[in-house]
């Protein structure tokens, strides 16, 4: 259940300190095959150690600028993870750049790419809407959550329901929109959540 196809997109979204680097590390640890290079986008290259010991050269391989679009080896399996990065807030070519990234790169040239953001707004519409997975913690922002979740298929009433069952601040809501999923709505990755199906 953790090791999603490749190439996916996947967004991450939670509290500071909620787990979500675990989560995109848990999930780069169940990849079959693994990765054979990991890209992090960072805001402060020299501010964190966190992914120090997931890419090959920290040196290299944790980044402060959005890459070209010709920065992977589509000969190769190639992750980028955009961590505390402020996609909204780049410049109109950065942003182009990420949308190109997010969707042809990825799906043409070998390439997954996770989005960790502590808030819903530091990402674009169009971004998020070209993720297949998507990880849900509870925020302050429930509306914009259940805005999200309702896009992704999960109606707002069902999606409060689950946020009740929450049991703790690292609890998440995996939607995983890949065709063929064993499991589309879970919780904490491996617990199925079953949604009722009405009409309303």
């Amino acid at each position: 259940l953790c090791n999603f196809i490749h190439p996916m997109r996947a967004w991450i979204c939670g509290r500071p300190n909620s787990g979500k680097g675990l989560v995109a590390k848990n999930i780069i640890a169940h990849a079959d095959p693994v990765f054979d290079r990991i890209v992090v986008l960072h805001c402060s290259k020299k501010g964190t150690t966190e992914w120090d010991d997931t890419v090959i050269d920290p040196e290299e391989d944790i980044i402060e600028k959005v890459p070209p679009l010709d920065y992977f080896d589509n000969e190769i399996k190639n992750l980028l993870v955009i961590d505390d990065f402020n996609l909204a807030t780049l410049s109109k070519e950065d942003k182009l750049l990420i949308d190109r990234l997010l969707g042809f790169v990825s799906t043409h040239g070998n390439l997954s790419v996770m989005i960790l953001h502590q808030d819903l707004l530091q990402s674009q519409v169009c971004q998020r809407r070209m993720c297949n997975v998507i990880v849900l913690y509870k925020l302050t922002d429930i509306d914009s959550c259940c805005v999200l979740a309702r896009k992704a298929g999960v109606k707002r009433r069902h999606f409060m329901a689950i946020l009740k069952k929450f049991k703790s601040p690292h609890d998440f809501l995996v939607i995983d929109n890949t065709v063929g999923s064993p499991m589309p709505l879970r919780v904490n990755m491996y617990h199925r959540v079953i949604v009722p199906q009405d009409n309303d």
